[in-house]
């Protein structure tokens, strides 16, 4: 902008408007009256403070002493201790939201939750972290605290990931869903995902939707424990934090294992977890039975098939005995047999049997026949040998050709 020089020095010599004489004055008591008076008054009391007492000022409008002290940064005092929110991480530094507010799970470990609430007590306010598995929506994790450090959120990880491994269920590539809190974006607990292999998922900033169910839990866990004035034992306003941290124990074992759940059909999480464990090892069981009768079969199916050691001719042998396939090969080679490989693995590759009348030698396909004598070969018709080397396949009747 440009600025003429003869106004940049006339503004430079011009005196203070009387608003700003009267502003600083005003500012001054105002503080001074503020100060002596425990630092409580608001804009209400110090507006009637101001024109109740002579104080040399004259009359002073509402909104002069609340444009003066939002200028000065002070304020009345609040009857409610101020809660202390969680920090959140810059959203560069944040990984995608991978579930997008659809918390649906068809397996344990495939999705589960995380966030922090808080609960006031008499010694000042308490911080308690859950995770949570949505398939069975059981608490698998928690972690009561009297600070918002990441050791808070860390102990809940680290109980969930130990209950699995005493469960042997395994943990690799579940989405883990939390807030964009500064607990869930510590390197340390990145760490911990990354040693089961797990994938983080964030919402976005201020939006209570992004994790629903995680929300939905804090709400049910103050409604039915924190603020339940008819619960058994109830004794008043919450102590310190041991109290709530023995409640809570007792409260987590409670909703696992014995309050129903809407969304679980009316079963527990406990037993919908028992569930799904039996249908999934039923199911391993029947697809590992499926895969075995499968390769039975195939083994007992398979063409087994020999090779004539000089013409490198295959003869399928499933089906077909020796004289209805033939052997059109000369030389001293290994003839097609008529058993399946099932068969032939429980007998000797060498053996010899008589099969439909013929001596044949039983073949495995990782055997080949050798020559019963040197120079010699077996008539397939009546199982004598010929004497005549080098005329036939052994075993094959169409000796001669």
């Amino acid at each position: 902008m440009r600025v003429a020089p003869s106004s940049y020095y006339a503004a430079r010599a011009r005196p203070l408007s009387a608003r700003s004489v009267r502003d600083e004055a005003l500012t001054d008591v105002i503080r001074r009256v503020w100060e002596e008076n425990y630092c409580v008054f608001g804009v209400r009391k110090m507006h009637a403070f101001l024109n109740t007492h002579e104080l040399g000022v004259g009359y002073v409008a509402r909104c002069t002493v609340e444009r003066l002290m939002r200028r000065m940064g002070i304020r009345g005092v609040s009857r409610r201790r101020p809660r202390h929110v969680t920090a959140s991480a810059p959203r560069h530094a944040c990984p995608l939201d991978l579930v997008n507010r659809h918390f649906g799970a068809r397996d344990l470990n495939e999705l589960w939750v995380a966030d922090i609430t808080y609960v006031p007590t008499q010694a000042g306010w308490v911080y308690v972290s859950f995770v949570t598995d949505v398939c069975s929506r059981k608490i698998l994790g928690w972690k009561v605290a009297s600070s918002l450090r990441t050791d808070l959120a860390l102990d809940a990880l680290n109980m969930a990931i130990c209950q699995r491994r005493r469960e042997n269920i395994d943990t690799r590539g579940l989405v883990h869903h939390s807030d964009r809190g500064v607990q869930y974006r510590d390197v340390r607990y990145g760490q911990a995902l990354a040693r089961c292999q797990a994938v983080a998922s964030v919402g976005s900033t201020g939006d209570s939707y992004d994790n629903a169910l995680a929300e939905a839990l804090n709400s049910l866990y103050k409604a039915e424990l924190i603020y339940n004035e008819a619960r058994p034992g109830y004794a008043g306003p919450w102590r310190d934090r041991s109290e709530v941290e023995r409640e809570t124990a007792a409260w987590v074992h409670w909703y696992n294992t014995r309050r129903p759940h809407l969304a679980l059909g009316g079963i527990t999480p406990q037993q919908a977890e028992n569930q799904h464990t039996t249908t999934r090892k039923e199911a391993a069981s029947t697809s590992l039975h499926k895969t075995r009768d499968l390769t039975n079969n195939a083994r007992a199916t398979a063409p087994v098939t020999g090779r004539c050691t000089r013409y490198g001719a295959r003869h399928p042998l499933r089906g077909a005995t020796p004289d209805q396939k033939g052997c059109h090969a000369y030389g001293s080679g290994a003839h097609p047999i008529t058993r399946t490989n099932a068969e032939s693995a429980r007998r000797s590759p060498t053996r010899r049997q008589h099969v439909g009348g013929q001596l044949l030698m039983l073949l495995t396909p990782t055997a080949q026949f050798k020559t019963v004598a040197q120079g010699a070969n077996l008539d397939g018709a009546d199982g004598e040998r010929t004497g005549r080397p080098g005329r036939g396949c052994r075993g094959c009747s169409e000796t001669g050709k």
